[in-house]
């Protein structure tokens, strides 16, 4: 129930990798500028992370976090029953604490790893949104953008929104002990799948760009397109090291990996002997930085940097694909290459190329240093792509973004307010043609009926048929 005199309270859950986390962090420091109170709920190993962006929030403490690390040289592979064991017991912990801070938050903003948000809050009666950095919705005529290499026929089409259905069954035993702990959840299955769940009850908040992914015109639910999530704050400054080396040159070549740090020893030994081939200037990201081969004075060494400070003196940009990344070079004009590792990379590489700003994306662990000395020169030194992308970056400085997310989840508040001020009588029903107890009461038209259904709960799947709706269950 909203509390009358206090702010409302808003629970993002967030979880995965750094590129997974960022935008959230941003909405819910956007959300705290503009007088909300706001509990972000996220993964341990970004706790620093989080503050650093002005937003302290609440951890899951399970060690899953270690898996998405780089492992040290020399320590053995973590085995896959190992990986399974840690990732239900994050699932276990992140259920439990959600179950308890929907229970004091007015509104619930999850994304696609916290799938099961959308049943708890439903389950309490609380508005929620679903937050996706990438197209997740069932659609007919496009694959799921995470199986980048699904095929485009009718039936694979099908079948690739489907594949998700294998998460749930990984993390049942996660999720089979949320569910006892809490005594929430009764209709999540080991078969749900985690991009539908909740499909009818929350909104789908799409954060990401139409010049990129428009709706192919089959994508259910109550959608909203918002366009890319920028930081419009103005970046920190760069070191004096970055300065002194940009000042040294033309602009550089971007190339880093993000925290994508599976097979990193290989990926930097793969840049080194390009960086050989292309004489060229490079800034390497990091992963690819820590790598302790001398390096010619053409290339500058960094670690993890913020993108908007460093993106507008490159040139050119070449990485993993991932959204947030591809997103930020795009907005500052780069021409960007591809080499994706996994889930959704290849399909950002491919919108790249399709729209002209860049070469086909080639698997990381297909590429030679001859083949990424190549690609070096083609995106520092291709008209085409320098044109395609800085048409590309006039459209997304043109899309709301972050603030229409924001706008979405205030009307949502105010109509949840406006729901908690209807106050109708225990077991009274609401039927087509009739509202009143039993067989009797106030006879209504039948839209009359269905508005006022409608009212008292306006997160329901729309329309409400006309038939008998009880009370406690509309």
């Amino acid at each position: 129930m909203l509390r009358t005199g206090t702010a409302p309270r808003v629970l993002i859950a967030t979880f995965g990798s750094r590129g997974d986390i960022r935008p959230h962090v941003l909405l819910a420091r956007t959300l705290m500028a503009r007088g909300h109170e706001v509990t972000l709920l996220t993964n341990e190993e970004f706790q620093n992370y989080c503050r650093n962006l002005g937003v302290e929030p609440v951890l899951i403490s399970t060690p899953f976090g270690r898996h998405l690390g780089a492992r040290p040289a020399g320590s053995p592979r973590p085995s896959l029953s190992g990986f399974l064991r840690d990732a239900n017991a994050f699932v276990t912990d992140a259920f439990r604490q959600c179950h308890g801070l929907i229970r004091g938050a007015d509104l619930v903003v999850y994304n696609a790893s916290a799938f099961f948000c959308a049943e708890l809050a439903r389950e309490q009666g609380k508005p929620a949104i679903h937050v996706a950095l990438q197209p997740l919705l069932p659609s007919c005529r496009a694959p799921l953008s995470l199986l980048s290499g699904a095929g485009c026929g009718s039936l694979s089409t099908r079948l690739s929104h489907q594949a998700m259905r294998a998460l749930p069954l990984l993390l049942r035993s996660g999720i089979r002990e949320g569910r006892r702990r809490t005594g929430a959840g009764a209709r999540l299955r080991p078969w749900t799948n985690p991009l539908t769940t909740g499909l009818h009850y929350a909104d789908q908040v799409l954060a990401f760009s139409e010049s990129l992914v428009a709706d192919p015109g089959d994508w259910p639910g109550r959608k909203t397109q918002t366009g890319f999530w920028f930081d419009k704050a103005p970046p920190a400054p760069l070191s004096a090291e970055v300065r002194q080396f940009l000042g040294a040159g033309p602009p550089p070549v971007y190339v880093g990996f993000g925290s994508m740090v599976w097979r990193s020893r290989k990926n930097a030994r793969l840049v080194i002997e390009a960086l050989r081939l292309f004489e060229g200037r490079v800034v390497l990201g990091p992963a690819i930085a820590r790598t302790e081969d001398d390096l010619p004075p053409n290339v500058l060494r960094l670690g993890f940097h913020d993108h908007a400070a460093l993106f507008p003196h490159m040139a050119a940009a070449i990485h993993h694909g991932g959204a947030g990344t591809t997103a930020e070079g795009l907005r500052h004009g780069l021409p960007t290459a591809v080499f994706p590792v996994i889930g959704d990379q290849g399909f950002w590489g491919a919108q790249v190329a399709r729209l002209g700003a860049g070469p086909p994306p080639v698997p990381l662990r297909r590429v030679t240093p001859a083949i990424l000395a190549d690609t070096l020169h083609r995106v520092s030194a291709t008209p085409a792509y320098e044109k395609a992308a800085a048409g590309l970056a006039t459209r997304l400085a043109a899309e709301p973004g972050l603030e229409r997310a924001v706008d979405l989840i205030e009307t949502r508040l105010t109509e949840a307010a406006a729901q908690e001020s209807i106050h109708l009588a225990p077991g009274l029903q609401v039927r087509a043609g009739r509202l009143g107890h039993g067989t009797g009461g106030l006879l209504l038209p039948p839209a009359a009926a269905r508005n006022l259904a409608r009212l008292r709960n306006p997160f329901r799947k729309q329309p409400v048929p006309e038939g008998a709706l009880e009370a406690g269950r509309a």
